[in-house]
């Protein structure tokens, strides 16, 4: 959603085939642990260092897995409930690696957004 139409020059996307975004299975969590190594991966890639030691950088985070199985298997079924406790780690971890990066300056603001109510399915890091 966010490729169409824009300038590559002031920001970097990366996003998985549509082609994993199955519907219906138990396994919707692994989009969002792909979300979680692909940030790690695009962290500690020198070739951003700078574009990361700026001012003004917004991280956002989509995570579907947790949304696809909500609508799949419904907020009170035990997929979704493993689900909300794999997001729940995934947040911690993006949020110590972030710290850690930025040497706990304190200059981070985490804002989290969902829809229909479910948790957390999309998150952003204001530093």
């Amino acid at each position: 959603m966010f490729k169409r139409g824009q300038s590559y020059e002031h920001f970097y996307v990366e996003c998985y085939d549509s082609n994993d975004e199955e519907f219906g299975n138990d396994r919707a969590h692994e989009l969002d642990l792909w979300v979680e190594r692909q940030f790690r991966k695009f962290l500690f890639n020198n070739t951003y260092k700078n574009q990361l030691n700026k001012d003004k950088i917004i991280f956002f985070f989509h995570l579907l897995g947790i949304d696809t199985n909500g609508h799949s298997h419904k907020p009170w079924s035990d997929v979704y409930m493993k689900n909300i406790q794999i997001v729940d780690g995934i947040i911690q971890r993006i949020e110590n690696l972030i710290e850690n990066y930025y040497r706990h300056d304190q200059k981070t603001t985490y804002v989290f957004t969902s829809d229909h109510g479910k948790l957390t399915t999309n998150f952003f890091f204001l530093l």
